[in-house]
């Protein structure tokens, strides 16, 4: 085999793996931007709150961004607070995927009812992560 017949063969590869985005880790046939991508990205999403009717106030919210990683995710955790324990219990946590192309989080230490919360947030293959993140506590 040439190298050319090889630099080809790497080439329509990484062309395949772009274009099926992250329906390739699905095992699924539809292409990164059909509306079965867009639902998953909307599911991936938190939004989970003690008594949505009582009257809440804003204790953080921040913007996560990384750029895309080629053929593989982009990752971070975000831990709120950044450094010990909070006064006041959590009551309300929403976590949105601002790209909408499929990214997830997961909440995974603490969280409503806990004075603190870490949440792991994970790009779509070969996509840049893009989050919005804000937690709440009642007044």
């Amino acid at each position: 085999m040439s190298f050319y017949s090889i630099i080809t063969f790497v080439f329509s590869i990484c062309l395949v793996a772009i274009a099926f985005g992250d329906s390739v880790q699905n095992g699924t046939p539809e292409l990164a931007n059909s509306p079965v991508a867009e639902t998953r990205a909307e599911t991936n999403n938190i939004r989970d709150c003690i008594n949505p009717s009582a009257t809440k106030s804003i204790v953080y919210t921040k913007t996560v961004t990384e750029p895309r990683r080629f053929l593989s995710y982009a990752r971070k955790t975000v831990t709120y607070p950044s450094e010990g324990i909070g006064s006041q219990a959590i009551t309300c946590i929403v976590v949105t995927d601002r790209a909408g192309t499929g990214g997830y989080a997961s909440i995974t230490n603490g969280g409503i009812g806990s004075t603190y919360v870490e949440i792991s947030l994970r790009s779509a293959w070969n996509r840049e992560l893009n989050f919005n993140i804000q937690l709440y506590v009642d007044e």
